[in-house]
């Protein structure tokens, strides 16, 4: 019998041989004409260019389905080197994996360098309890103007990973010059009749089947979609293809007059007052005013259920948790005293039918995600918010006491200005949500300075913040410790004041939806201002001095997109050192555009204390603007940055007594 162990070294040359072809990357060819390009046809301006993309998504094919990304990118000028020489690819590694990421550098005489894998970095970017977001990275070797960035990574999905949304962007921060695509949906779910899809933001009539169950589309010369400050955050202004699976292949006026019936059916099923809801609001109303009746109801929903995505992790045991269903009945949620956004939503509609009002269901666009388009036939897409409508008179008033936070007769602000339907049991009523005012969302800070003779500011300063501006921050404190909630907001001063020295951070109402936030702090600000012989100059707007310019581009590519209105107030107080007096001080000047942007400050000088004060107070009345409106935007921001940088002029007092 021959001896195995003698051919052990040739099977493991085959095999590393074998492991090393299956991962070797295989490489489109470059035509001369790309190697040589000077410039992007479509955007002169453009300091790189995609000059190919291909996205392929495979859902059908099991049990692990992908993600084939194939990239081409070519860098025209400085600014392209810049901008390419750290590229980061995310994907969700709690449902996937991103495998066989290799890149190389194509020189324009055909010199080639390839990614050493040891370049590759991998980083967590964001974690919670349903995603882990993480980060793959690395620096194309030896980049120079004129060189042509290849790579290229397959998103494993895990096995029999199932998504009844199959989403993907086609836009980048790059133009792209041609790009394919080629979507291949599951069609094996057994609790949908089918799968639609659609496009935004680009011609979908390129789009058809090229057999194995594979749609396919080209297109070319994309426009770029720069990460811009003021944008919106999800996918209402770059082009993007989707499929989505649906129970209900009607079509049109018929598809949404069916979510109407059905938003009726559960109005009528999880809503309906039993004996239980009827006690509990005769509870909740008892000696409380007609007109303040709704706001009781809604305040106890607030407060006395408890919520699970806005609650300590202790809060509620495991088996608890079990028993959260979305579909829960009122008279459940009721029963277990917890729940989620649609469990509280629902009982607050039952409450309120209880009490009287004609309360119903309604389904909200989240303008975090897509934009309401009819042509999107699906519900939890398009509208997935669940949100209360309650008729009064000719109209309704729509409350989500579920969204933790906002105040009362205010919807999150992803629910505001949005298109909303109805639950009745004939036909499609849709509607747009009303949007908050800017004093509904307002930032205030009380602060009080010493400055000392040698420029260094100490003080207190306290902040009180309300409505979305509260809510946007206790949503960033849920669930953290007092340390954790402390260290985060630490965090946010430094990118203020990077050498504060910051102690006695206390924090007030962060769990408490019916409360403003109010946050205080000691801080020390190391040589704060400038001292130049025997003068000091100081900016009075402490928060925002050497502050960088909010839209420093002279152009824009992508929409304008704030989240909310707001007010800013400021009202700071600096004492200043006893041997200085105030050798200098214009007022910074007041300007903006009525129901737009409105920036109104004042300097005075109290001459018996000794102190400036400073008053600040910005209005900003924009939700969604156009790209053709930037100018103007621009040019306010502009104006602000330059008042906000306003200084005063200190100057030491001869035989002045020493500062006590």
């Amino acid at each position: 019998m021959n001896n195995p162990s003698k051919y052990f070294p040739l099977l493991s040359l085959i095999l590393l041989q074998a492991i090393a072809t299956s991962h070797a990357a295989s490489w489109l060819p470059i035509s001369e004409e790309d190697r040589a390009a000077k410039t992007c046809p479509s955007d002169p301006d453009a300091g790189a260019e995609f000059l190919y993309v291909l996205l392929e998504a495979d859902d059908e094919i099991e049990p692990n389905g992908y993600r084939k990304h194939y990239n081409r990118l070519k860098v025209y000028d400085e600014r392209g080197v810049k901008q390419v020489e750290r590229i980061r690819i995310s994907y969700n590694s709690s449902n996937s994996s991103l495998r066989g990421l290799a890149a190389r550098v194509v020189k324009p005489d055909g010199t080639i360098h390839e990614l050493a894998p040891k370049d590759i970095y991998s980083q967590v970017l964001h974690k919670d309890n349903s995603r882990n977001i993480r980060i793959q990275s690395f620096s194309p070797p030896n980049i120079e103007v004129g060189d042509i960035v290849e790579y290229q990574y397959k998103v494993i999905l895990d096995e029999f990973y199932y998504s009844p949304e199959n989403f993907h962007e086609l836009q980048k921060e790059w133009p792209i010059r041609k790009i394919d695509v080629r979507i291949r949906p599951t069609q094996r779910v057994d609790s949908t009749a089918g799968f639609k899809w659609t496009t935004f933001n680009c011609d979908s009539k390129t789009l058809k089947k090229d057999g194995n169950g594979f749609f396919s589309m080209q297109l070319d010369n994309l426009s770029s979609y720069p990460k811009e400050p003021y944008q919106d955050l999800g996918n209402r202004g770059k082009a993007w293809i989707m499929f989505y699976h649906t129970s209900n292949l009607k079509t049109g006026n018929q598809f949404w007059n069916s979510v109407a019936k059905e938003l009726n059916r559960k109005t009528e099923k999880l809503c309906k007052p039993t004996k239980t809801i009827n006690a509990k609001a005769a509870e909740i109303l008892k000696g409380i005013n007609e007109t303040d009746k709704l706001k009781a109801i809604y305040d106890y929903c607030r407060t006395e259920i408890i919520h699970v995505h806005h609650s300590a992790p202790d809060a509620l045991t495991q088996i608890e948790r079990s028993k959260i269903d979305s579909n829960n009945p009122a008279s459940k949620v009721l029963e277990l005293g917890y729940g989620n956004n649609q469990n509280i939503n629902v009982l607050f509609c039952s409450l309120a039918k209880a009490a009287g009002y004609d309360a119903r269901l309604a389904s909200a666009e989240d303008k975090n995600r897509f934009p309401f388009l009819t042509r999107i036939e699906s519900q939890k897409t398009t509208v997935p918010s669940r949100i209360v409508a309650i008729k009064d008179g000719e109209k309704f008033n729509y409350f989500a006491p579920g969204n933790r936070y906002p105040k009362f007769g205010a919807l999150h602000w992803r629910n505001e200005g949005a298109i909303a339907i109805i639950a009745d049991n004939k036909k499609a009523m849709f509607a747009k949500t009303p949007v908050s005012q800017p004093s509904d969302s307002i930032s205030k800070t009380k602060a009080s300075f010493d400055l000392d003779s040698e420029g260094n500011l100490t003080g207190h300063l306290e902040s009180t913040l309300t409505g979305h501006s509260a809510a946007e921050t206790k949503e960033q404190l849920d669930n953290k410790s007092t340390e954790a909630q402390k260290e985060y907001l630490l965090i946010e001063i430094h990118k203020i004041w990077p050498n504060a020295i910051v102690t006695d951070i206390e924090i007030e109402n962060e769990a408490k939806p019916l409360e403003p936030l109010i946050i205080s702090l000691n801080v020390s600000i190391p040589q704060f201002a400038e001292k130049v012989g025997s003068r000091i100059f100081i900016n009075p707007s402490v928060a925002k001095k050497n502050s960088e310019p909010e839209l420093p581009k002279a152009t824009r590519k992508t929409n304008l997109f704030f989240k909310f209105k707001s007010m800013e107030i400021d009202d700071i107080t600096i004492t200043l050192p006893k041997d200085f007096e105030l050798e200098e001080a214009s007022a910074p000047v007041p300007f903006g555009v009525a129901k737009l942007f409105e920036y109104d400050v004042k300097l005075s000088y109290n001459k018996s204390a000794h102190q400036l004060i400073y008053n600040r107070e910005l209005k900003l009345s924009m939700n969604e603007l156009l790209v053709k409106h930037y100018p103007v935007i621009k040019s306010l921001y502009d104006k602000m940055h330059i008042q906000d940088q306003h200084s005063v002029t200190l100057k030491q007092i001869e035989n002045a007594p020493e500062n006590s």
